[in-house]
């Protein structure tokens, strides 16, 4: 009875076999890696999406300043009529001179 009360502790084990418990086992190291890698992807899906979200609404804002330099008449009516009149293909040639 005395010998199935014995821990793993209590027993002696030969180095060959602490290394083959060991191996089995996952490191420390591991694990931080893989926590860092799915806190790195669930911020690269936060902000990635978010950036672009944000660099898209300052070039359809530019491209929309600069439609109402051309428009005539006040303030109110000049911001209407240049969303009204801004067009994809606009945007998108402000969107690549912006890049150069």
């Amino acid at each position: 009875m005395e010998a199935a009360e014995k821990t793993v502790k209590d027993q002696q084990i030969d180095p060959g076999m602490r290394a083959a418990f060991h191996a089995g086992r996952p490191s420390r190291v591991t694990v931080s890696t893989t926590a860092m890698m799915k806190t790195l992807t669930l911020v690269m899906m936060v902000v990635v999406p978010g950036g672009l979200l944000v660099l898209a609404a300052f070039i359809l804002a530019r491209t929309i300043a600069r439609q109402m330099q051309l428009e005539q008449g006040p303030g109110s009516h000049r911001f209407a009529r240049a969303v009204a009149t801004v067009r994809l293909r606009d945007v998108w040639s402000n969107a690549r001179a912006l890049s150069r």
